[in-house]
């Protein structure tokens, strides 16, 4: 497991998680209820995730560590001309 952090995030933090949500490889935080009229993916906030759906609250205190800082984020991997 890697190391997390919890909410309250700043401001650089969100803006990162936001980033990493959208346009990461890896499948991204969801919420688990099975009651959606809006996409389930969970929105970061200073105070932690949250579901968008109006009529669900699920909140996430948490994220691992590396999603917060894009320095870290894992690299796709790279096919060479021979993989092909």
């Amino acid at each position: 497991m890697t190391d997390t952090i919890t909410a309250p995030w700043s401001s650089e933090q969100v803006a990162a998680l936001e980033r990493f949500q959208t346009t990461s490889d890896m499948h991204p935080f969801t919420c688990g209820a099975d009651r959606h009229s809006l996409s389930p993916r969970l929105v970061p906030s200073h105070s932690g995730w949250y579901c968008p759906d109006p009529a669900c609250d699920y909140r996430q205190d948490w994220a691992h560590a590396f999603m917060a800082d894009p320095t870290t984020w894992p690299r796709p991997a790279q096919c060479s001309p021979g993989d092909r």
